[in-house]
């Protein structure tokens, strides 16, 4: 069904007794648990207690229900929300409500604070007149229409929130950055959010030479299908920002949101998922339609998430009901993914072209694609990064040029997001990482040697209070390194004073915390010239 571009699907799982437990197939596959209440007899409590269905840790709908009158539906309703795991009722037919104060009363005793829904569910379809002049050609050949521009990009994140180090963006931080970004052979910057910040970015990224894609967040949390308030709010923030900025000459292009549709999906649960869903695309088309009114000139982009079976029905979400975006901006990291990607475009939206709008070390939030030891997410080294970008980039994005516009790499500083080093070029101290020199020589044909710490040597079994030993072990190569240690609790980002250098500061002892919790040790190994290799080990006390 997923490879069909069926999305707004809900899966409800209806066990045949009160030992379903044996046989539940599990949440990933399971949206509602489903409990046939066309028979029941006597107390509904004494009914669902047999199931124990709050074990499943899934929202429970009651199906195929024959209520008589309101006073049924009362009564029901007021059994039912003593169970909090209770959130819908289904009924699979109108013979079943022969009294229309039934729906009445159910309007006025819902179970959440959600709509009552009662009107279909199938795909918005929009009659809008369609994309905009920017953008010429045909799938394969795909270009922007001014230029043969293609997009070699850097997601430019420092200054956006707390997890990119709110820096300061100063004239003399961008003017830095900048000049790196454009040394390494880059063209383009991604933003992420308008911020204060806009127009010093604007106008250094115009005089290093690099364009701006000029992006817009929009919270997944928002409820899209009822609160239109924020939409307006939404709105109007984009109408402002393209009105002021529109005639400036390092914009290439706006990006509305990023990976919203997809991340709904942790506040929404379905059915009603769908709907938000479906409104969420048609502000988007929306917001289309009114930046080409107010500036023809640039394309209308929109971020997607690259995640397991989501993107064909996300793909065509978009499709149907936002045709009037220019650009699909797709965020992919794992193999398994983006090397399906040039294919499933093909196949679900061949009528416009797609930038890979993020791509970098391969991501953590995929449990059954992430490299795991000792049941621990483990973190690639630099090296594997490294070679992952350039791969990525010449097999992924560059090979489809023309089906593509570009892509941009994920992302120019060190975030606090699966670990303090997953992401980032450069660390948070602003020292360059080997990824950099690979997208460099990738861009510009440079090679620049590196140093190789190759991973940290470590125990597998650790015992909370004891002292042990670990290494870095480092390619004869690398030369005269600076070895900087550092133990943080991964809950709370909370560091811990627990290592004592040896003679060589390669070679630490750690006392392992007391505390329960995950714990990551992280190395930063940097050169006399300023270039850093980073790693990191994750444990665990129990």
């Amino acid at each position: 069904l997923s490879r069909q571009a069926v999305s707004n699907l809900t899966w409800i799982w209806n066990p045949a007794g009160p030992a379903a437990g044996a046989y539940y197939p599990g949440p990933y596959w399971v949206d509602w648990i489903g409990l046939n209440c066309g028979s029941l007899n006597g107390s509904f409590d004494t009914f669902y207690g047999n199931f124990s269905a709050d074990t499943f840790q899934k929202p429970v709908m009651l199906l195929d229900l024959a209520l008589s009158g309101p006073a049924t539906a009362t009564a029901l309703i007021g059994s039912a929300k003593n169970h909090k795991a209770v959130r819908g009722i289904l009924f699979t037919g109108t013979e079943r409500l022969p009294d229309p104060a039934v729906l009445e009363t159910l309007r006025k005793q819902p179970f959440s604070n959600r709509a009552f829904i009662s009107s279909p569910f199938g795909f918005l379809k929009s009659d809008a007149p369609g994309r905009s002049g920017c953008i010429s050609g045909e799938r394969g050949n795909f270009r922007f229409t001014e230029s043969d521009f293609y997009i070699r990009g850097i997601a430019y994140n420092p200054g956006h929130d707390w997890r990119d180090g709110n820096i300061p963006l100063t004239r003399r931080q961008l003017e830095k950055d900048f000049t790196l970004i454009r040394q390494m052979g880059a063209n383009t910057i991604r933003r992420y959010g308008s911020s204060i910040y806009d127009r010093n970015v604007l106008n250094l990224a115009q005089e290093h030479g690099l364009k701006v894609l000029f992006g817009f967040f929009f919270d997944p949390a928002v409820d899209y299908y009822r609160d239109s308030a924020k939409i307006e709010a939404y709105i109007s923030e984009v109408e402002s920002s393209v009105k002021h900025y529109r005639g400036h000459p390092a914009v290439l292009g706006w990006v509305l949101g990023n990976e919203t549709w997809g991340q709904l999906k942790k506040k929404f649960g379905k059915p009603y998922l769908v709907k938000v869903r479906q409104h969420y695309v048609k502000m988007i088309e929306l917001l289309a339609q009114r930046i080409h009114r107010l500036d023809p000139s640039h394309p209308v982009l929109t971020g997607m998430e690259h995640i397991g079976h989501q993107l064909p029905g996300e793909l065509w979400a978009f499709r149907t009901g936002a045709p009037s975006v220019d650009i699909i901006a797709i965020n992919s990291y794992y193999r398994q993914n983006v090397s399906r990607m040039e294919e499933l475009i093909a196949k679900l939206d061949p009528s416009r072209p797609y930038i890979v709008s993020e791509f970098g070390p391969k991501g953590y939030w995929e449990a059954e694609l992430n490299t795991v030891s000792n049941g621990l997410l483990a973190e690639e080294t630099e090296t594997e990064k490294s070679e992952w970008y350039r791969e990525q980039w010449e097999e992924y994005v560059l090979k489809h040029k023309g089906s593509n516009l570009g892509g941009v790499a994920y992302c120019w500083r060190d975030r606090l997001e699966g670990s303090l080093t997953w992401f980032g070029l450069m660390d948070h101290k602003g020292r360059l990482k080997p990824s950099y020199f690979s997208l460099k020589q990738c861009w510009t044909g440079d090679h620049t040697p590196q140093p190789a710490v190759t991973r940290i040597q470590h125990p597998h079994e650790i015992v909370p209070g004891r002292e042990y030993d670990f290494t870095a072990v480092s390619a004869p190569e690398s030369g005269d390194l600076r070895y900087e240690w550092s133990l943080y609790r991964n809950d709370y980002l909370e560091e811990i004073n627990n290592i004592r250098l040896q003679d060589e500061s390669s070679h630490v002892k750690v006392t392992i915390p007391e505390a329960p919790g995950r714990y990551r040790l992280y190395l930063h190994a940097s050169a006399p010239d300023g270039k850093v290799f980073t790693c990191s080990v994750a444990m665990e006390v129990k």
